[in-house]
């Protein structure tokens, strides 16, 4: 899967970073070496010694090499921080036979100021250098790395004085080392300093890409510490000049305070996000923001401050930042997360090399290549551990993910994603003989829930699928969708569940189906939550599953919508439905097509008017041949059309049809004729839709009181609002109204009291027995005689024989429609009708 795949990308990360990391330390303690060696054949080879001078030595030295100095202001070698004017004298001895090509390294490239004077008694000689930020025209590479080179013939002594003016740090490590072990020395830094910096830029690009992808902020906070640190050890090492611009780069080395500061406040930050402190967390969420807000207010300060001011006040807030972090992982090591431990891993590297760090900065520790470059090595190991936190944290945010969209979020239960699976799964083995695929949903669940609590809610749902798991048990074998959790059942939309199971025969199969759906109230929790819970069950064996997985719950879903609609507790899957359903598919496929491509064709059936014998109106009827299906029934594909919402397509279809053939059939009939058009309650339940007739009857230029709209009472209305504004926009712009199939639908009476109707047509269903049953009779005459009483018009349906007209002629029936009088007749034999028949029927 995908989603496995891309966590376990970050482990391999973590590899690449821990192995430079082993690289980088080798090379720091390669380095290490060298410089112990170096000193050592010095050693052996040159007597030199290095003193801080007394608070005198600037009088001696101006009387010796005839300079003048600023006076000594403190002449102390204690640790700290403060205004430092520390003097040092270097000196030699050439004890060798051979010419001595040497280096004096001055290793501190953040101070201010330092003086340099190299003193040769031999020819009464003195060379000044300088070096520090405050000094101009001074290369890079003696501004990373101070020095100066000379050479002492055998039994020459030579002396050096330097003058350390700095506002920080006062520590000046002085080495000397030969012209071949400083080149080792120079490479070896340079080594380290490229491996530091390629591992911070890949470990930043890596982790800008997670953030592009992943969208989590924990990354980008990464990088911005990676660049702090990376920032922060350029000013530190120097290595800074070789990334920025010299005028940069020395603007950097004054704000080292504010640097280190960012440092800490990105790391803070980072742990805030990385462990997931959230207000719920209480004080110790309140502690890291405190802190944070603290850190970013005295990282403006510090940019405007001394240096010496403010790195004492550094070191408290750091040790504050320490304390902040350190309850953050106590927190989170109370919820058991696993890549906390990784994170607290990370803090004691840090802890150490930003300690030795600190400590060597103020003079507290003791010089050395290796104590020089701890934080470089100590920020590697802390990077590792942060990587392999970071990819725990991401395997585990990942694993979160992948159950977020394989389970229900409200129930926790597997939710489709494990059926369709499993069934793939069953399908490449060939393991379906005698498999049956259970769908069960809850048909009034959205009737009770509003009266459940959030956690009844759960307790209903998680009862209820053990409850059929172990119904179902009883006669088959559950099969589990997830074999690590267990899982049997996967939940759809809160209500459907889903079982796999095996059976032994289709007779055991039918036998629990029928057990399952055999009750009338499925709570398992009535003493708790005192409802009726109602459930519909669909079923199906998947046989040599010639179809995919979705084509499989598609077909025991619309097996549950068959049931409801046909009133029955259960449906089994049969090779008829499956033609039925085929067939749906293709006709809903084919009817759009045939709205677009004018493939339909009205039928029109005239009315009698039973007062005077005139065919005074006609019913436009849908019909449809389908080129492969033939005769299609109309209420097969109006019920399509409602089912996929190509109603509304269909019913515009009819309607402009009917006003455009209407004009040219007001040429032939010398009586006005009223056409009757069918339209849903879906229709008019839908915004605009009057508004949309209104337009094409004035396209078509057609008269409204020449239509009657009759609405089908057996769909009901989705909307009332909709659908009375509907009726009333179209009967103030002159439409007719009708109530069709009258006495079928849901709200008969409703209808004619409360809607503008102005006609009320009788369904045939009333009509065809009347004259053999007089409850029929009865039934007819009262609804005419009500009708009548309201102003409507009566419209009698389905007359088949002459006693039937005449029994409603008698009952004061004003129009007739049925085959008794015309069969539906298509546009062209209507055309033809109307030229020919004149009023021919007799009473």
């Amino acid at each position: 899967m995908k989603t496995k795949s891309r966590v376990y990308q970050a482990p391999l990360a973590t590899f690449i970073i821990s192995a430079l990391g082993v690289i980088v330390l080798s090379l720091v303690v390669r380095g290490n070496l060298v410089v112990r060696q170096t000193d050592q054949n010095i050693q052996n080879q040159f007597q030199y010694q290095v003193e801080i001078l007394t608070e005198n030595a600037g009088t001696y030295i101006s009387d010796v090499i005839h300079v003048s100095f600023t006076p000594l202001t403190k002449s102390t070698t204690k640790a700290g921080f403060g205004q430092i004017n520390h003097w040092y004298r270097v000196t030699l001895e050439n004890q060798t036979d051979a010419v001595g090509h040497l280096r004096l390294i001055m290793d501190n490239p953040i101070f201010d100021n330092l003086t340099l004077y190299y003193f040769d008694p031999r020819f009464d000689d003195v060379q000044v250098s300088y070096f520090g930020d405050t000094r101009d025209n001074i290369s890079p590479e003696h501004r990373i790395l101070p020095n100066i080179a000379f050479d002492l013939v055998p039994g020459q002594a030579a002396s050096f004085y330097l003058h350390l003016q700095t506002d920080g740090s006062p520590i000046l490590s002085l080495s000397l080392m030969s012209e071949t072990g400083f080149e080792q020395y120079s490479r070896m830094l340079h080594i380290i300093w490229g491996a530091f910096i390629g591992i911070a830029l890949i470990l930043g690009a890596y982790n800008t890409v997670l953030f592009v992808g992943l969208r989590d902020s924990v990354y980008l906070i990464y990088v911005g510490y990676l660049m702090a640190v990376l920032l922060t050890m350029g000013v530190i090492h120097g290595y800074g000049y070789y990334l920025f611009s010299e005028s940069l780069q020395l603007w950097f080395s004054k704000q080292i305070v504010p640097l280190q500061s960012l440092v800490a406040l990105s790391a803070l930050m980072l742990g805030k996000l990385f462990l997931k402190i959230s207000p719920s967390c209480g004080g110790t969420y309140r502690l890291a923001n405190a802190v944070a807000t603290i850190l970013c207010l005295f990282f403006l300060i510090a940019l405007f401050i001394p240096e010496s001011l403010a790195a004492p006040i550094f070191i408290i807030l750091q040790l504050v930042t320490y304390v902040s972090a350190f309850l953050m992982i106590r927190y989170r090591f109370k919820s058991r997360i696993r890549w906390t431990r990784y994170y607290l891993f990370s803090w004691i590297p840090f802890f150490i090399g930003a300690g030795l760090g600190m400590g060597l900065f103020a003079g507290l520790v003791e010089y050395s290549f290796l104590t020089r470059h701890t934080f470089i090595f100590s920020v590697l190991f802390e990077l590792t551990f942060i990587s392999m936190a970071l990819a725990d944290r991401m395997s585990e945010t990942e694993r979160n993910r992948f159950f977020l969209a394989t389970h229900d979020i409200k129930t926790n239960l597997a939710n489709e994603f494990y059926i369709e699976q499993k069934i793939e799964q069953l399908r490449q083995r060939q393991q379906t003989s005698m498999t049956a695929l259970i769908a069960i949903r809850v048909t009034n669940y959205d009737r009770i829930v509003p009266y459940l609590t959030e956690p009844d809610r759960r307790l209903l749902l998680k009862q209820l699928t053990v409850q059929f798991a172990l119904q179902i048990d009883q006669y088959a074998k559950l099969i589990p969708l997830d074999e690590l959790t267990r899982t049997h059942v996967s939940v759809v939309n809160d209500n459907t569940f889903f079982y796999l199971a095996t059976v032994a025969s289709e007779a055991v199969f039918e036998t629990l189906m029928n057990q399952l759906s055999n009750k009338d109230n499925y709570n398992p929790l009535q003493s708790v939550i005192p409802f009726r819970v109602q459930c519909t069950f669909s079923a199906r064996l998947l046989d040599e599953l010639t179809f995919d997985s979705q084509t499989l719950l598609n077909s025991v879903k619309e097996g549950i919508n068959n049931a409801l609609e046909h009133g029955l507790p259960m449906q089994i899957y049969s090779e008829e439905k499956e033609t039925q359903n085929a067939r749906g598919i293709k006709l809903a496929q084919a009817l759009e097509t045939a709205i677009q491509h004018n493939q339909l064709q009205l039928y029109y059936q005239p009315q009698l008017c039973l007062f005077d014998n005139r065919a005074c109106c006609s019913e436009v009827l849908l019909r449809w041949t389908h080129e492969d299906l033939g005769f299609i029934p109309p209420m097969e594909f109006i019920d399509i059309a409602e089912k996929t919402g190509l109603i509304r397509q269909l019913t515009l279809w009819v309607i402009e049809q009917t006003f455009r053939e209407h004009g040219e059939l007001a040429t032939i009939s010398a009586l006005p004729m009223c056409t009757s058009i069918n339209i849903s309650a879906i229709d008019l339940s839908r915004p605009g839709f009057a508004n949309d007739v209104i337009l094409l009857a004035q396209k078509h230029q057609v008269a409204s009181q020449h239509f009657t709209l009759e609405v089908t009472e057996t769909s009901h209305q989705q909307d009332q609002g909709v659908f009375t504004q509907n009726l009333i926009a179209l009967k103030k712009d002159g439409f007719h109204l009708a109530i069709d199939d009258f006495g079928t639908g849901y709200s008969s009476l409703t209808y004619v009291s409360d809607l503008p109707f102005d006609e009320l047509k009788i369904d045939r269903s009333f009509v065809k027995d009347m004259v053999s049953s007089q409850r029929q009779q009865q039934i007819v005459q009262a609804t005419i005689d009500m009708a009548t009483q309201l102003g409507l018009t009566v419209t009698a349906e389905g007359i088949e024989d002459k006693e039937t007209l005449e029994a409603l002629r008698k009952a004061n029936c004003h129009k007739i429609q049925g085959y008794f009088y015309e069969k539906p007749m298509p546009y062209t034999h209507y055309q033809t009708w109307l030229k020919t028949k004149r009023l021919t029927l007799t009473p």
